[in-house]
C-alpha cells in the first residue's frame, strides 16, 4: 500500500521512497515527516508497508531510498542509523483483572491467554527471549501480523499483548484500552534507519536523513 503524503508544487522536486513496518510507519514516522513536509513542500513522499523480513531486502535492492524498521541487525550491504527506542507496554480490556493495577511484573503473565506478533516479526523473537529468560510461559492464543489486528483482538477479551506505546495512546485515551508498565523489567525496542551502503546518496535522502540529524541527533 503507497500513501501519497505531499504533491509536487515544483518540478524536478522528485520523490522520496520510504518503507517501514506498519507499527512505525502509522505512527512514529508521522512525526517526523510532518515537520519536513512543513519546511519542503515541494518534496513528495510514497511510504510503503512491509514486513520486517522484506524490508532489508528492498534496500539492496534498491527498491525503496530507505527503511525504517525495528531491532535492525547489521548486514552486508546496509548501514544502519539508530533513530529512537519506543517503550513497550502491557495491554489489556478494561474489564480484565489487570486493569485495576497500577503496574505488573513478568510473573504476573504467567498462563495468561496473550496475543502475538507473527512468529518471525524481530519485535515477537525480542519478547520470546524476555520471557524464556524469565522462564515464564504464556499461551499464546492469536499470532497476527499487524498492530491494529492486535488491538483489536485485546479490546475483544482474546487475551493481553505486549505493543509499543505509541501505538495505543488513543485507545487509552479514549479508555477502550488499558496500558501498564512492569516494575521489575523496562521492555523497550529500537527503531533504525537503513540505506544502502556505498550508494550515492540522492538529495531528498540526504535532505531527510539531516532533519533526522536535526530532530533526534540521528549519527
Amino acid at each position: 500500500m503507497i500513501q501519497q503524503l505531499k504533491s509536487v508544487s515544483r518540478e524536478g522536486a522528485g520523490t522520496l521512497r520510504i518503507t517501514a513496518i506498519y507499527s512505525v510507519g502509522t505512527y512514529t514516522l508521522n512525526t517526523y515527516l510532518s515537520e519536513f513536509l512543513r519546511e519542503h513542500p515541494e518534496v513528495k513522499v510514497a511510504i510503503e508497508y512491509q514486513k520486517s523480513n522484506r524490508i532489508q531486502d528492498d534496500i539492496l535492492r534498491r527498491r525503496t531510498d530507505l527503511a525504517i524498521m525495528a531491532y535492525p541487525c547489521r548486514r552486508p550491504g546496509l548501514e544502519v542509523h539508530p533513530l529512537q527506542t519506543e517503550e513497550m507496554v502491557l495491554v489489556c480490556p478494561p474489564g480484565h483483572p489487570f486493569a485495576g493495577k497500577d503496574c505488573l511484573t513478568l510473573r504476573d503473565l504467567a498462563g495468561e491467554d496473550f496475543i502475538a506478533f507473527e512468529r518471525t516479526t524481530p519485535t515477537r523473537v525480542a519478547l520470546d527471549k524476555l520471557l524464556r529468560g524469565a522462564r515464564i510461559a504464556v499461551r499464546a492464543k492469536m499470532e497476527l501480523d499487524n498492530i491494529e489486528a492486535i488491538k483489536g483482538a485485546v479490546h475483544a477479551g482474546a487475551g493481553v499483548s505486549i505493543v509499543p506505546e505509541p501505538t495505543v495512546r488513543a485507545e487509552v485515551s479514549s479508555g477502550a484500552l488499558r496500558a501498564l508498565r512492569f516494575s521489575d523489567v523496562e521492555i523497550t525496542r529500537p527503531l533504525g534507519v537503513l540505506v544502502k551502503k556505498g550508494r550515492k546518496v540522492g538529495p531528498l535522502i540526504g535532505l531527510f536523513l539531516k532533519h533526522l540529524e536535526r530532530v533526534r541527533g540521528l549519527p
